[in-house]
């Protein structure tokens, strides 16, 4: 819940209605992209049960967000506040289309 709210909130910074940056729908779609992607890939990763087991949950995780005049790259870092070391993932996604390009997760 807290990372749907978040993406709501980032999304009163990237929609105007008068003077929207064009790009800012791509950024949000590319946010979802791999919001969607990162969730099925950390379910698929870690058992329902256990100590690693909060790591199926997005709110277990803090998200970057940066943009070239290309791409959008986002970036999945394990909250530290958890007490894990490592963990998390990098998306890159086209700006134009919000289309993956590559993912790179970390250990």
């Amino acid at each position: 819940m807290k990372f749907k709210s978040l993406v709501i909130f980032l999304s009163l910074f990237f929609v105007d209605t008068s003077d929207a940056e064009p790009n800012s729908t791509q950024t949000i779609k590319a946010i979802e992209a791999a919001s969607k992607d990162f969730q099925t890939r950390v379910i698929a990763m870690h058992p329902p049960s256990g100590d690693y087991s909060l790591l199926r949950d997005l709110d277990s995780y803090s998200m970057g967000i940066a943009k070239t005049p290309s791409k959008i790259i986002v970036v999945f870092l394990v909250d530290k506040r958890l007490g894990i070391i490592g963990g998390g993932g990098e998306y890159t996604l086209n700006k134009k289309d919000a289309k993956i390009i590559s993912f790179k997760g970390y250990e």
